[in-house]
Protein backbone atom coordinates (compact mmCIF):
# COMPACT_ATOMS: atom_id res chain seq x y z
CA UNK A 1 0.00 0.00 0.00
CA UNK A 2 0.91 3.39 -0.60
CA UNK A 3 1.58 6.17 2.31
CA UNK A 4 -1.46 8.01 3.27
CA UNK A 5 -1.23 12.03 3.66
CA UNK A 6 -3.75 13.74 5.83
CA UNK A 7 -3.63 17.44 7.51
CA UNK A 8 -4.03 18.14 11.17
CA UNK A 9 -3.49 21.47 12.83
CA UNK A 10 -1.37 23.20 10.17
CA UNK A 11 0.45 20.30 9.32
CA UNK A 12 0.54 17.18 7.78
CA UNK A 13 0.46 13.19 8.96
CA UNK A 14 2.18 10.74 6.72
CA UNK A 15 1.39 6.55 7.46
CA UNK A 16 4.29 4.91 5.49
CA UNK A 17 5.07 1.00 5.98
CA UNK A 18 7.96 0.51 7.54
CA UNK A 19 11.15 -0.73 7.07
CA UNK A 20 14.22 -1.47 9.65
CA UNK A 21 15.41 2.12 8.63
CA UNK A 22 12.65 3.11 10.77
CA UNK A 23 13.55 0.61 14.21
CA UNK A 24 14.86 3.79 15.89
CA UNK A 25 12.15 5.91 15.36
CA UNK A 26 8.83 3.49 16.15
CA UNK A 27 11.10 2.22 19.37
CA UNK A 28 10.46 6.03 20.19
CA UNK A 29 7.19 6.16 19.72
CA UNK A 30 6.87 3.38 21.84
CA UNK A 31 9.09 4.61 25.19
CA UNK A 32 7.11 7.64 24.58
CA UNK A 33 3.63 5.93 23.83
CA UNK A 34 3.72 3.89 26.72
CA UNK A 35 5.13 5.76 29.52
CA UNK A 36 3.64 6.42 32.49
CA UNK A 37 5.82 8.98 34.33
CA UNK A 38 6.94 6.47 37.26
CA UNK A 39 10.51 7.18 38.56
CA UNK A 40 11.28 3.18 37.97
CA UNK A 41 10.08 3.48 34.44
CA UNK A 42 11.78 6.76 33.91
CA UNK A 43 14.72 5.28 35.01
CA UNK A 44 14.82 2.33 33.13
CA UNK A 45 13.57 4.19 29.79
CA UNK A 46 16.52 3.95 28.42
CA UNK A 47 17.46 0.14 28.51
CA UNK A 48 13.66 -0.25 27.43
CA UNK A 49 14.09 1.89 24.47
CA UNK A 50 17.49 -0.03 23.29
CA UNK A 51 15.61 -3.18 23.65
CA UNK A 52 12.41 -1.99 21.30
CA UNK A 53 15.17 -0.88 19.10
CA UNK A 54 17.28 -4.13 18.55
CA UNK A 55 14.27 -6.58 18.42
CA UNK A 56 12.56 -4.12 15.71
CA UNK A 57 15.66 -4.37 13.88
CA UNK A 58 14.90 -7.67 13.57
CA UNK A 59 11.48 -7.88 12.70
CA UNK A 60 11.42 -5.39 10.04
CA UNK A 61 13.52 -7.77 8.12
CA UNK A 62 11.67 -8.58 5.28
CA UNK A 63 10.16 -11.96 5.61
CA UNK A 64 7.83 -14.52 4.07
CA UNK A 65 5.93 -14.56 7.18
CA UNK A 66 2.83 -12.48 6.85
CA UNK A 67 3.80 -8.97 8.88
CA UNK A 68 3.21 -5.88 8.83
CA UNK A 69 4.23 -2.13 10.58
CA UNK A 70 3.14 1.37 9.82
CA UNK A 71 4.80 4.31 11.43
CA UNK A 72 2.88 7.85 11.64
CA UNK A 73 4.93 10.64 11.40
CA UNK A 74 4.18 14.59 11.13
CA UNK A 75 5.57 17.87 10.29
CA UNK A 76 4.35 21.26 10.81
CA UNK A 77 6.24 22.82 7.76
CA UNK A 78 3.86 20.83 5.25
CA UNK A 79 0.38 22.06 5.00
CA UNK A 80 -1.58 20.47 1.77
CA UNK A 81 -4.51 22.16 0.89
CA UNK A 82 -5.17 18.66 -1.19
CA UNK A 83 -2.65 16.29 -0.64
CA UNK A 84 -3.57 14.18 -3.71
CA UNK A 85 -3.84 16.95 -6.24
CA UNK A 86 -1.41 16.39 -9.07
CA UNK A 87 1.68 19.27 -8.61
CA UNK A 88 1.35 19.97 -4.96
CA UNK A 89 5.20 20.08 -3.26
CA UNK A 90 6.53 17.14 -2.25
CA UNK A 91 6.47 15.87 1.76
CA UNK A 92 9.80 15.91 2.94
CA UNK A 93 11.12 12.51 3.81
CA UNK A 94 9.74 10.87 6.71
CA UNK A 95 13.41 10.81 8.01
CA UNK A 96 13.06 14.21 8.78
CA UNK A 97 9.42 14.19 10.53
CA UNK A 98 8.60 13.33 13.80
CA UNK A 99 7.37 10.10 14.89
CA UNK A 100 3.90 10.03 16.20
CA UNK A 101 2.43 6.74 16.41
CA UNK A 102 3.23 3.14 15.18
CA UNK A 103 1.09 -0.46 15.25
CA UNK A 104 2.10 -3.48 14.22
CA UNK A 105 -0.62 -6.29 12.55
CA UNK A 106 1.08 -10.38 12.56
CA UNK A 107 -0.48 -13.87 11.89
CA UNK A 108 -0.44 -16.02 15.40
CA UNK A 109 -1.90 -19.15 16.29
CA UNK A 110 -5.62 -18.24 18.04
CA UNK A 111 -4.91 -20.36 21.06
CA UNK A 112 -2.10 -18.11 22.32
CA UNK A 113 -4.52 -16.21 23.02
CA UNK A 114 -7.86 -17.57 23.40
CA UNK A 115 -7.50 -20.59 26.00
CA UNK A 116 -7.71 -19.20 29.39
CA UNK A 117 -4.40 -19.04 31.57
CA UNK A 118 -6.03 -20.81 34.99
CA UNK A 119 -5.08 -24.48 34.75
CA UNK A 120 -7.91 -25.73 36.33
CA UNK A 121 -10.25 -24.32 34.17
CA UNK A 122 -8.46 -25.64 30.95
CA UNK A 123 -9.73 -29.07 32.12
CA UNK A 124 -12.67 -30.59 31.42
CA UNK A 125 -14.56 -33.05 34.37
CA UNK A 126 -13.17 -35.86 35.23
CA UNK A 127 -10.02 -35.46 33.29
CA UNK A 128 -8.24 -34.28 36.64
CA UNK A 129 -5.01 -37.26 36.58
CA UNK A 130 -5.16 -37.68 32.42
CA UNK A 131 -1.66 -35.85 32.03
CA UNK A 132 -0.99 -37.37 28.93
CA UNK A 133 -4.31 -35.55 27.72
CA UNK A 134 -2.27 -32.46 28.58
CA UNK A 135 -0.77 -31.61 25.01
CA UNK A 136 -3.51 -32.16 23.15
CA UNK A 137 -5.58 -30.16 24.66
CA UNK A 138 -2.82 -27.14 24.64
CA UNK A 139 -2.88 -28.19 21.29
CA UNK A 140 -6.44 -27.88 19.57
CA UNK A 141 -7.71 -24.67 18.14
CA UNK A 142 -4.47 -24.17 16.28
CA UNK A 143 -6.27 -21.81 13.37
CA UNK A 144 -4.52 -18.60 12.77
CA UNK A 145 -5.54 -15.34 12.66
CA UNK A 146 -4.03 -11.62 12.19
CA UNK A 147 -3.62 -10.00 15.32
CA UNK A 148 -3.12 -5.95 16.34
CA UNK A 149 0.16 -5.35 18.59
CA UNK A 150 1.58 -2.11 19.99
CA UNK A 151 -0.37 0.23 18.39
CA UNK A 152 0.82 3.45 20.29
CA UNK A 153 0.06 7.45 19.86
CA UNK A 154 2.29 10.05 21.77
CA UNK A 155 0.42 12.26 23.97
CA UNK A 156 0.53 15.48 22.13
CA UNK A 157 -0.43 13.30 18.97
CA UNK A 158 -3.72 11.83 20.25
CA UNK A 159 -7.76 12.84 19.47
CA UNK A 160 -6.00 13.38 15.55
CA UNK A 161 -7.45 10.48 14.53
CA UNK A 162 -4.31 8.88 13.95
CA UNK A 163 -5.45 5.50 15.55
CA UNK A 164 -8.35 5.23 13.43
CA UNK A 165 -6.52 5.10 10.31
CA UNK A 166 -3.96 3.05 11.53
CA UNK A 167 -6.32 0.84 12.32
CA UNK A 168 -8.07 0.70 8.71
CA UNK A 169 -4.35 -0.20 7.69
CA UNK A 170 -4.69 -3.38 9.51
CA UNK A 171 -8.16 -4.59 8.51
CA UNK A 172 -6.88 -3.97 4.66
CA UNK A 173 -4.28 -5.47 5.27
CA UNK A 174 -5.67 -8.20 6.91
CA UNK A 175 -8.48 -8.44 3.80
CA UNK A 176 -5.61 -8.73 1.54
CA UNK A 177 -4.15 -11.64 3.09
CA UNK A 178 -7.29 -13.30 3.07
CA UNK A 179 -8.54 -13.73 6.49
CA UNK A 180 -12.21 -12.51 7.45
CA UNK A 181 -11.80 -11.44 11.64
CA UNK A 182 -9.11 -9.16 13.65
CA UNK A 183 -8.31 -9.65 16.88
CA UNK A 184 -6.77 -7.53 19.66
CA UNK A 185 -6.21 -7.25 23.50
CA UNK A 186 -6.62 -4.17 25.53
CA UNK A 187 -6.55 -3.46 29.31
CA UNK A 188 -9.74 -3.27 31.13
CA UNK A 189 -8.98 0.22 32.67
CA UNK A 190 -8.02 2.01 29.59
CA UNK A 191 -11.27 3.24 28.72
CA UNK A 192 -9.90 5.53 25.90
CA UNK A 193 -8.64 2.44 23.87
CA UNK A 194 -11.99 0.42 24.25
CA UNK A 195 -13.80 3.16 23.48
CA UNK A 196 -11.52 3.78 20.52
CA UNK A 197 -11.87 -0.24 19.48
CA UNK A 198 -15.70 -0.30 20.25
CA UNK A 199 -15.90 2.56 17.62
CA UNK A 200 -14.28 0.99 15.38
CA UNK A 201 -16.32 -2.19 15.45
CA UNK A 202 -14.20 -4.33 17.37
CA UNK A 203 -16.53 -6.82 20.07
CA UNK A 204 -15.35 -8.12 23.34
CA UNK A 205 -15.06 -11.92 23.05
CA UNK A 206 -13.12 -12.44 26.25
CA UNK A 207 -12.22 -10.76 30.23
CA UNK A 208 -8.98 -12.62 30.75
CA UNK A 209 -8.35 -13.28 34.82
CA UNK A 210 -4.59 -13.77 35.26
CA UNK A 211 -3.15 -14.57 39.21
CA UNK A 212 -1.49 -11.17 38.68
CA UNK A 213 -5.13 -10.18 38.43
CA UNK A 214 -6.24 -11.12 41.28
CA UNK A 215 -3.16 -10.94 43.82
CA UNK A 216 -1.62 -7.87 42.68
CA UNK A 217 -4.58 -5.96 41.88
CA UNK A 218 -3.46 -5.53 37.55
CA UNK A 219 -6.38 -4.49 35.38
CA UNK A 220 -7.51 -7.58 33.26
CA UNK A 221 -6.87 -7.95 29.72
CA UNK A 222 -9.71 -7.80 27.46
CA UNK A 223 -9.62 -10.44 23.98
CA UNK A 224 -11.87 -8.18 20.95
CA UNK A 225 -12.56 -9.21 17.48
CA UNK A 226 -13.51 -7.59 14.49
CA UNK A 227 -15.22 -9.00 11.72
CA UNK A 228 -13.98 -7.99 8.74
CA UNK A 229 -16.52 -7.10 5.61
CA UNK A 230 -15.30 -7.51 2.58
CA UNK A 231 -14.97 -3.95 0.43
CA UNK A 232 -16.57 -3.15 -2.61
CA UNK A 233 -14.84 -3.19 -5.94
Amino acid sequence: MSSTVFNVHHGSVQIHRATAQDSRAIADVLTLGFHRGGWVETLLQPLWHFSLYDDLRHRLVPSVTPYACWLATYDPQDDLQDPTTPGQHPLRSHQKRTPIATVELSVRPSDTWSRDPWFWQTWQFGQFGRFGQLGQLGSRNRKQYPYIANLAVIDSARRLGVASRLLDRCERTARAWGYDRLYLHVLENNTPARSLYHQQGYQLQKAITTPSTLWLNQSRQLLMCKILKQEDP
